[in-house]
């Protein structure tokens, strides 16, 4: 079928690319990290806070030490502060959600009336919400 035509002219195509890539040289070049490169300046240029109080200059920069700059940014430090007490946390949601789902499961009744006033409720509310934002 046309399906499997396609699929092996991509298969071939691909594997063509492939080696093709295969052919080039790879170019080897020193690292760059935090503005210098590794090996120049000082020995302990690079390396991590650690390193330097055991007296080991190593070029190296943790993961956690790297994205510190993020982390003190004025948003996205609120979110790791509150991320780390616990606000985001998938189990404490979790534990609402079954009380939750339990009063919205009372409220359906089957009747067509209330399920309409309720989705009227709701619009209600967004077009509220939408109105405050825009004129704030």
């Amino acid at each position: 079928t046309v399906g499997t035509a396609l699929l092996v002219v991509a298969l071939v195509l691909g594997y063509v690319l492939y080696l093709s890539s295969r052919q080039r040289k790879v170019r080897v070049v020193p690292a760059y990290l935090g503005g210098e490169t590794a090996g120049e300046g000082t020995g302990d240029s690079l390396s991590t806070g650690y390193a330097r109080n055991r007296g080991v200059a190593e070029t190296r920069v943790l993961g956690t030490e790297f994205y510190d700059s993020i982390r003190r940014m004025p948003v996205l430090s609120t979110l790791y502060d509150l991320g780390e007490r616990g606000v985001c946390d998938i189990q404490r949601i979790g534990r609402l959600a079954g009380p939750v789902g339990r009063a919205f499961a009372a409220l359906h009744t089957g009747s067509l009336s209330t399920y309409v006033a309720w989705i009227v409720l709701a619009i209600v509310v967004l077009i509220a919400a939408l109105v405050s934002v825009s004129i704030s």
